[in-house]
């Protein structure tokens, strides 16, 4: 192992090749660049790999190839060892981790600390405390609409849900609540799905806690002279702490299978920075040489003794606490380490490069519209920047109309000046979470821009550049990833602040933010994203005043950063609501071809909504979005003109009725008119016009609903059918879930066996309601009946409308079973597929749902 200039470097046999690398403790993976993968002779098979790495100190996030894992070795030392192949400059290094240099016995860590293994297993929670929400009681408790969930995703949905009761995170409601929020599921990187629980209409009923929070300064003075730091990050730090049981109902949120709430802490209720934050101050109290912002708990030391000295403290309370951590997250026993924006290191604390790094990389202006832009950011805090008038003359001699564009030397050092200026202390500021913060941001055709703010002065800039496919965003699209990527990109500052001001130059956003309105798929992303922050966004017109931000934003890094999370969740939603029948090629070439929905595109991009070819989508215009070719209404594929009437045949194929095929049809699809095409195309289904019967109805009498599921069972018989069998049926009167058995008779000899297997699978019932036909009115049921402990209600005769749900039921069968004759289909072969379109429909999740509001409650 050499030494040049304080940087380790090792050779090493890799691949049956010798390759340099540079030993970093401070790396948690291996990384070979790309120009040294070519150099191999013979080149492993590389993995796809979702790992996101970073350079050091910089959020710049480096392009993975791939991954591959292969023999090394130095000198007699041989291990396995995974390597990241990372495609950068070519002053990249190939760098070895702590880990694997460690391994290879190239270094070794002297007085290491011993995380116990409990604090990395399962899922951790905090004892002796829990936490209690305070509620506004004068807010009037909402009861929202639960949203719809995509078919081919709610199996995922469904083990989500297990997964979170599994590990004591919700549970199921019982009795009243007033209170219950809609969920939205999102897909996560690695598989499967995460919920996420709308908590905005909640949250202006929950009383925030104003705990005390550290200053900046205040952070600043205790690490100042230290040497040695350890950042530990709870798993999942909210869900540690458990809710009171009276504080638990304002979190109830509707799935579709059941009403749920949390038993814990949960991410999005707004006092939970607050109150994490107090509770890990209890359990942290009286260790020396600790400090926490929020859920970020900083070990530091004046040396290494001192440091492990309080690493051990900490891990000891938390292991004690019952807390578990997050291991891929901490980071223990370094000499620098990044917080709250400030680099923290033995030369003491200095200024984070990347709150300035936007200014500092930004080029010189091309264009007097340009060098406007860049004078009304500096503009904004002229106030502090001495001789501000002096410095910017050459400058603004160049906007005058009269004056030719001439970029000289005077420009060039009043344009260095003016950066130097804007990154220095006078102008800049520390972050005070006591103080009102303001975030300005702006999208360009090429970028975005953002700018942390307090009483005047900068606290932080940033910028990026939009990657291809968000060039391609609408206008909206853009300044909606604008406010995005500010508030999350300034997290550290902005996270659990009571109130803070995003200022966009953008005015439809502040409809699109401030209601409940359905929106397109992509915004709606955003502002789940969003959901956490307390914030309040206000316009402020371009033509009145520069934006400071606007400067940032058309002079982004040359290499986007790019966030995929709007485009993931999109597709997402796209692959998941396309009928079983379609493919997505096919209904994007059918868009492609069709006039108007590409008017609707340009509209979309544009905003402009005048030309009459696109007047039937104008009311849902903020409701539209438009990925690869294909038009989204929220989460529902537009449906070209040439292809709406195959999906209606679609939907119609097993004969439902009309409220069932629209029902059907809605859940996937939209377009224009939807409602009018399928109720005609139905009227002139002769099949279903053949089996249909008319006649008057008398008013309802509805009976009383059943307190639960499986409680209360209506059985009857459907047939018989010229094949001379009979549908035995049994429905659950609750939720409507049928039963269906095919049977050669209606004695009771054959149909008590029947039931007893059926009531085996699903439980026993409370009662059994039946007609008065032969099956049911002899001692061999009554004997039945009585063995099993289920009373049997028999209906009125002659009156078939009191056992209305079976009865209701049996028509749709007898109508399924004449189409398919009339058809020339085997019914017997079709029914389970019948069954399965009855069970996947709406009705069951949505008519269950209101069912149970109902009962909840008690309308």
């Amino acid at each position: 192992m050499k030494s040049n200039k304080g940087v380790l470097t090792a050779t090493i046999k890799l691949n049956n090749g010798t390759v340099s690398c540079v030993v970093d403790t401070g790396a948690s993976v291996n990384i070979i660049t790309k120009q040294t993968f070519d150099r191999f002779r013979k080149k492993p098979v590389l993995s796809p790999s979702s790992t996101a790495i970073f350079s050091y100190n910089s959020d710049q996030k480096l392009s993975v190839l791939g991954c591959f894992t292969t023999n090394t070795t130095h000198k007699k030392n041989k291990i396995f060892a995974k390597f990241y192949v990372v495609d950068g400059s070519r002053s990249c290094n190939n760098l070895l981790s702590g880990a694997t240099s460690e391994k290879l016995r190239l270094i070794k860590f002297l007085n290491q600390i011993k995380v116990p293994a409990e604090l990395y297993r399962g899922f951790g929670k905090i004892k002796n405390i829990k936490v209690k929400l305070h509620i506004d009681h004068k807010v009037q408790p909402r009861f929202q609409a639960h949203r719809r969930i995509p078919y081919h995703v709610r199996k995922d949905l469904e083990k989500e849900l297990q997964r979170l009761e599994e590990q004591d995170i919700i549970e199921n409601v019982v009795g009243p609540t007033p209170w219950v929020s809609p969920i939205v599921v999102v897909p996560k990187k690695t598989g499967g799905v995460r919920l996420c629980v709308d908590m905005r209409e909640t949250n202006k009923a929950i009383k925030r806690e104003r705990h005390p929070m550290p200053t900046t300064e205040d952070l600043i003075n205790e690490l100042n002279g230290s040497t040695v730091f350890s950042r530990i990050d709870l798993h999942q730090a909210f869900h540690q702490l458990e809710l009171e049981e009276e504080s638990r109902f304002i979190t109830t949120f509707s799935t579709l299978v059941g009403l749920k709430r949390f038993r814990r802490l949960m991410f999005g209720v707004n006092a939970a920075p607050e109150l994490f934050q107090h509770a890990l101050g209890e359990i942290l109290q009286g260790i020396p040489g600790v400090t926490h912002y929020r859920d970020d708990i900083i070990i530091h030391g004046a040396d290494k003794a001192a440091h492990d000295t309080s690493l051990t403290q900490t891990l000891n309370r938390l292991q004690e606490r019952g807390a578990t951590l997050n291991k891929e997250k901490c980071l223990f026993g370094v000499n620098k380490l990044t917080f709250l924006g400030h680099t923290l290191g033995q030369e003491g604390i200095s200024p984070e490069p990347q709150k300035i790094q936007a200014i500092v990389n930004t080029k010189k202006p091309s264009s007097v519209s340009e060098l406007r832009f860049f004078l009304g950011m500096t503009q904004f805090v002229s106030r502090y920047i001495e001789s501000y008038s002096t410095i910017t003359e050459p400058l603004r001699k160049l906007t005058r109309n009269s004056q030719k564009w001439q970029w000289g030397k005077d420009q060039n050092k009043a344009f260095n000046k003016l950066k130097e200026k804007l990154t220095q202390v006078g102008v800049m500021a520390y972050f005070d979470p006591r103080k009102e913060t303001e975030i300005l941001v702006d999208a360009s055709p090429c970028g975005l821009g953002a700018i942390l703010t307090q009483q005047g002065k900068i606290v932080c800039y940033a910028s990026r550049a939009l990657t291809d496919v968000e060039t391609r965003y609408s206008q909206t699209d853009c300044e909606m990833l604008a406010v995005a990527y500010g508030v999350e990109k300034f997290h550290m500052y902005l996270y659990g602040s009571p109130d803070f001001t995003v200022t966009t130059n953008h005015k439809p956003l502040l409809g699109i933010i401030r209601s409940m309105k359905p929106c397109s798929t992509r915004i709606e992303r955003w502002r789940l994203r969003l959901m956490p922050y307390q914030f309040k966004l206000i316009y402020r017109p371009g033509k009145d005043e520069a934006n400071p931000a606007d400067y940032l934003s058309r002079h982004p890094p040359a290499k986007p950063t790019r966030d995929n999370e709007g485009e993931r969740y999109i597709r997402y939603i796209t692959n998941t609501s396309v009928p079983n029948a379609l493919c997505l090629d096919e209904v994007r070439k059918a868009t492609s071809l069709d006039e108007q929905l590409n008017d609707v595109m340009s509209a979309i991009m544009t905003g402009r909504w005048n030309d009459k070819s696109v007047s039937a989508f104008k009311s849902a215009k903020d409701e539209l979005s438009v990925f690869d070719g294909i038009i989204l209404r929220q989460n529902r594929i537009v449906i070209p003109t040439s292809l709406q009437m195959q999906v209606i045949k679609l939907a119609h194929a097993l004969h439902q009725g009309i409220v069932k095929t629209k029902q059907l049809i809605r859940e996937k699809v939209w377009f224009p008119g939807i409602d009018q095409q399928v109720e005609s195309h139905l009227k002139g289904c002769i099949p279903c016009q053949s089996s249909v019967t008319s006649r008057k109805c008398d008013p309802l009498q509805m009976s009383p609903l059943p307190k639960r599921p499986w409680d209360e069972l209506s059985v009857d018989f459907a047939g018989p059918f010229p094949t001379g069998e009979y549908l035995l049926i049994v429905i659950d009167v609750f939720s409507r879930f049928p039963g269906v058995e095919i049977v050669h008779s209606t004695t009771a000899q054959t149909v008590t066996p029947k039931l007893n297997q059926m009531f085996a699978r699903f439980g026993t019932p409370s009662i059994l309601k039946s007609d008065n036909g032969a099956p049911f009115n002899g001692e061999n049921f009554a004997s039945f009946a009585r063995k099993l402990g289920f009373t049997h209600r028999k209906i009125t005769q002659l009156w078939p409308e009191a056992n209305g749900e079976a009865e209701r039921f049996v028509r749709s069968l007898n109508k399924f079973v004449h189409t398919c004759e009339s058809e020339s289909l085997n019914w017997k072969h079709e029914l389970p597929d019948f069954l399965r379109q009855y069970l996947e429909q709406l009705h069951t999740a949505q008519q269950r749902f209101h069912h149970m509001r109902r009962l909840l409650v008690g309308r």
